[in-house]
């Protein structure tokens, strides 16, 4: 009897059950509710997303690139009246307070939070140690000696609770906390801790309805996974399909034939040759592999729109003149000046009224882009002003 074996098959085809008629396959679609319909929307924990920003380079490039071209050009601290410039002790002290407390890296890392986590937080305090947290901190927040500190707060170590009264002697026996206020509790190590609102500034991406904030890694999870798993599968493709794959056919083999075959591919190199007689025919073919240029295109395009930016930004292509390109390119910084105004401006308000007390300043975002030819007439004035 001749034994065929089959490389690929898992069993035999006479083991694979008939398939129903069409006309149940009919009624069971039209009588079925849309899978989504059924789904009820589940965040990620947040440890995943974490390992999502730390594991996908695509997704971890946009995220820091919108974050930095966010605080790219920075902000002004200036009088809001028409010729009255600033005080010079004024301006040194915003200065060097910006420069001491890296205040440009922290907004930074806070949005990175945001976009990763959905929600982020810094803590105001006067202790100049980070980690080590001043007594009071249940209390509202006051300065001490004109010191401000901002740090920023690990999302996964703090949430805002409704903690009143009897409920927030379970938290923190020691701390005495005020009534009808709700508290964020922090998590340091095994301890919690109680901290008043006012010692926390916080953000958060859009919602809709009263539903949890989530961030960009929610959004485009199922990309950040299906572009994980070609990751992976790309060095077997390549392993695959990057060299002849070997065929032999023997006319009535027995099983000492088969076997002797079988071993001799797994001994194939760039000296192996192939010997037999006539009931022996040996072929070499050479498959296609499948090209993933498509679906890494595929994979940035997705990314982008989580992400809310042009897929030229997210992948770092050079603008060229005046295009439709371009045109995406201004409506996005148009967006990241929307979310300076309406998250960051609030917050940087809070921390210069602690810092500056009763002076009357507004903040002004620096334009982030301009288009070429305005570029090259403000190169133009300042060289004239020289």
């Amino acid at each position: 009897m001749v034994r065929r074996r089959f490389l690929f098959l898992p069993r035999e085809m006479n083991d694979v059950k008939p398939q129903r008629n069409l006309q149940s396959i009919i009624d069971r679609i039209t009588n079925s509710q849309p899978q989504y319909t059924k789904e009820r929307f589940k965040p990620l924990t947040d440890n995943l997303r974490l390992l999502c920003f730390n594991r996908d380079p695509r997704i971890r490039k946009g995220i820091i690139k919108k974050s930095t071209n966010l605080f790219s050009r920075w902000f002004t601290v200036d009088s809001p009246l028409d010729g009255v410039d600033v005080p010079d002790n004024i301006e040194q002290k915003i200065t060097s307070w910006n420069k001491a407390e890296q205040l440009k890296k922290k907004l930074t890392q806070h949005y990175i939070n945001q976009l990763v986590f959905g929600r982020a937080y810094l803590e105001l305090s006067t202790v100049e140690v980070i980690g080590e947290h001043g007594e009071g901190l249940e209390k509202p927040f006051k300065t001490v000696n004109d010191t401000l500190h901002v740090y920023n707060v690990d999302p996964r170590v703090i949430q805002l609770n409704t903690v009143r009264n009897k409920e927030a002697q379970s938290v923190n026996r020691y701390q005495k906390p005020l009534p009808d206020v709700d508290y964020f509790v922090m998590r340091d190590g095994k301890k919690q801790m109680l901290v008043h609102p006012s010692r926390i500034l916080m953000t958060s991406e859009w919602t809709a309805g009263d539903s949890t904030p989530v961030g960009v890694i929610d959004v485009a999870y199922n990309l950040i996974e299906s572009a994980v798993n070609s990751d992976r599968s790309l060095g077997e493709i390549l392993y695959r399909f990057g060299h002849p794959f070997p065929v032999s056919i023997i006319k009535d083999a027995s099983d000492e034939e088969l076997d002797a075959v079988q071993t001799a591919f797994g001994k194939i190199g760039s000296s192996t040759g192939f010997v037999g007689d006539d009931r022996y025919t040996f072929n070499l073919l050479n498959p296609s592999a499948v090209n993933p240029k498509e679906f890494a295109e595929y994979f940035y395009i997705g990314l982008a729109c989580a992400l809310n930016m042009p897929v030229m930004v997210l992948l770092g292509v050079q603008k060229g003149a005046v295009t439709g390109s371009e045109i995406d390119l201004s409506d996005y910084y148009n967006d990241l000046h929307s979310i300076q105004e309406t998250l960051f401006t609030p917050m940087l308000n809070t921390i210069y009224k602690t810092l500056l007390g009763s002076w009357e300043y507004e903040i002004y975002w620096n334009p982030i882009y301009v288009n070429e030819e305005s570029e090259s007439k403000i190169r133009k004035t300042n060289m004239e002003a020289l």
